[in-house]
């Protein structure tokens, strides 16, 4: 496959989102790709902190099943190849890593950062964005929410993602949707009953077509059941085929 740049020069994003575990136990990492154009193939490096986890295996995700998958465990880091018949298209889990944490990691988070990464023979094709491992204390779980909230994206961000961060206090029909000023649907990202927890969304700053929606002021809305919250999200002009996305 011939890759050659989409109309307006935008790039696939692949990401880790931040996870949480503590010493000793097993932490799943998965791994996403955002807004993939088709490619045959994928190829990046995890790099981890080899004191605090260890690498125990890698499985192959929802938007790669049935894909082709290598990977080769280094001091370190994780080498991991993978080709699809069908490519790799939109939004999903492309590979979920298993790590180990070390029973004494004497780090209260650590991060994994992606290197390398490659679509097809296109070498600088995606954004890589890494995440961090958050350790709680030994003996001890995270904290579940008891009320709802819907927190800001971070004011210094600046980027073609936005990062929506919302707790659900009970068990919900959750709904995450963006607006206009005129109260218009932009773009729907969570319809479905979520358990209590803390969850992070990624908005590819596009409409429910694709298309990146004019620059202004937006309104991310979050409604479970009987709750509802707001916040406002500026979106400034595409420039470099990237919008820069703020929040009020």
């Amino acid at each position: 496959m011939n890759l050659s740049p989409r109309q307006g020069g935008s790039e696939a994003v692949i990401a880790i989102e931040d996870v949480g575990g503590s010493p000793g136990e097993l932490v799943y990492v998965p791994v996403y790709i955002h807004d993939g154009d088709g490619f045959y193939g994928l190829d990046f490096k995890v790099a981890h902190n080899a004191g605090v986890v260890t690498v125990e295996s890698v499985e192959s995700g929802e938007i790669a099943d049935g894909c082709l998958m290598e990977y080769e465990v280094k001091p370190g880091m994780v080498h991991i190849a993978m080709a699809s018949s069908q490519g790799f298209v939109g939004d999903g889990v492309i590979c979920v890593i298993t790590y180990r944490v070390a029973e004494d990691p004497g780090v209260s988070s650590t991060a994994f950062t992606i290197r390398q990464a490659r679509a097809d023979e296109y070498v600088d094709y995606l954004v890589a964005q890494g995440g961090k491992l958050l350790l709680e204390s030994a003996g001890t779980k995270p904290t579940i929410p008891v009320a709802f909230a819907l927190y800001a994206v971070d004011p210094n961000q600046v980027s073609s993602m936005a990062l929506l961060r919302f707790d659900v206090g009970k068990l919900s029909h959750v709904r995450l949707t963006i607006h206009d000023v005129r109260g218009r649907l932009v773009r729907g990202l969570v319809d479905e009953i979520k358990a209590p927890n803390s969850y992070a969304i990624l908005w590819d700053a596009t409409d429910e077509r694709g298309n990146p929606p004019p620059t202004g002021v937006y309104f991310v809305r979050l409604e479970a059941g009987s709750h509802v919250a707001n916040s406002k999200v500026i979106m400034t002009s595409w420039l470099d085929s990237k919008s820069r996305i703020y929040t009020l």
